[in-house]
């Protein structure tokens, strides 16, 4: 089951959570990529199935995006490796001055996970081969900033933050959300501490801002290799998990535009319940109306479009249940097939069109509702209509 902390160790952090201060912390990754003479990554998709930017934001250069220390072993976190997976296995390996062997090599669909033995934290990963030489800091696993939190994973870049605000108040309010562990890939409107000012007028116990400044990753065109260039969203969400989350009560995954609904018990509380400790849940989309003259907010979209597609399931998952092994993923669990027996009837996503970096360039008829959906309202109002904690 999902415990919450206990005992003398966390004596500073429960006093520090019951303070009306929230916990701020900015993280980076350790990433390391060849310069512009180095090795060039393959591509995914062929030229056939590329779009005009698919060359521009392709990531041909990162070979691994973090490395994390945890009790008795390194993990790499790489983008899907395709042609680099034999430099890597064929380079000198050092952790610290001593030598390291890859005992474990698992590629998924977007990301690898490499592991390398070792008792004692080392503070350096080097990886060498005659005509090139790569090597990053090694972060140590904190699972304890989040121990025993009701936690939300997420990933930004330059997001109103407004609609960070609002996003974590509403879960706040309706599931009792406590901690937010946020990937910033590529912000530059505004610094990290302004993302954790954000999120701690939301009134959150906890939170985390991870800086990712790397490439996004592009879409092909619409087929088999639509989405499997983009690298680093899977990649950060297991890094950050594996670094911050391991003990954290439960982990909900889902964006910025998206609010979680259960008419009922939280979705933590939820998943804790379950024996496996997962809850996959399915999404609709909720627009906005056509006399709305001003920026959009998560409020503002009450409204439903007769017609409109499903959205892909989201997850929340005890990240020491059953799926512990499994890899995180953007709609579901990877590692495992028996996660797509899971799908709840009683819990959904609203996915907020117009929350959206995009929303002033976007086709205006493209987000409009033609009817107000009263349960949406009354969830809206709930969250929304109380003054914000301080």
């Amino acid at each position: 089951g999902c415990r919450r902390s206990r005992g003398r160790l966390f004596l500073y952090h429960r006093a520090r959570r019951n303070s009306a201060l929230m916990e701020r912390h900015v993280r980076t990754f350790a990433a390391a990529r060849f310069d512009e003479t180095g090795p060039t990554r393959d591509l995914i998709a062929p030229a056939e199935h590329q779009r005009e930017d698919y060359l521009e934001k392709y990531d041909f250069k990162t070979l691994w995006y973090d490395a994390i220390w945890d009790a008795d072993k390194v993990t790499v976190i790489a983008p899907k490796p395709l042609n680099f997976e034999p430099l890597i296995r064929g380079s000198k390996i050092m952790l610290d001055e001593s030598p390291a062997r890859i005992t474990s090599f698992r590629n998924f669909r977007r990301h690898s996970v490499i592991t390398l033995p070792a008792q004692v934290s080392p503070k350096c990963l080097t990886m060498d081969a005659s005509q090139w030489r790569l090597e990053s800091t090694i972060h140590v696993a904190e699972a304890h900033l989040f121990d025993g939190l009701n936690t939300a994973l997420t990933i930004s870049k330059n997001n109103d933050l407004q609609w960070i605000q609002d996003w974590a108040r509403f879960h706040v309010h309706h599931h009792g959300l406590e901690g937010v562990a946020l990937i910033a890939n590529g912000s530059d409107l505004y610094a990290p501490d302004d993302i954790l000012d954000a999120l701690e007028h939301a009134g959150l116990k906890v939170g985390l801002v991870a800086s990712a400044p790397l490439p996004f990753g592009p879409k092909a065109k619409p087929g088999p290799y639509r989405h499997g260039s983009s690298f680093l969203q899977t990649a950060h969400l297991n890094a950050l998990r594996r670094r911050v989350l391991g003990k954290a009560r439960a982990v909900l995954q889902c964006d910025i535009d998206e609010l979680v609904w259960t008419g009922g018990p939280s979705i933590f509380d939820l998943t804790c319940k379950r024996p496996f400790g997962l809850v996959r849940f399915p999404g609709t989309w909720r627009f906005i109306h056509e006399s709305l003259g001003t920026a959009p907010r998560h409020t503002d979209h009450r409204f439903i479009r007769d017609g409109s597609s499903d959205c892909p399931h989201k997850y929340c998952i005890n990240p020491n249940g059953f799926f512990r092994r499994a890899e995180f993923n953007l709609h579901d669990l990877e590692g495992t097939v028996l996660a797509q027996l899971f799908r709840s009837k009683s819990v959904k996503h609203w996915h907020c069109n117009s929350i959206s970096t995009s929303w002033k360039n976007a086709n205006r008829g493209d987000r409009l509702g033609t009817r107000e959906d009263p349960e949406i309202a009354v969830a809206l109002d709930a969250a929304f209509s109380q003054p914000r904690p301080e």
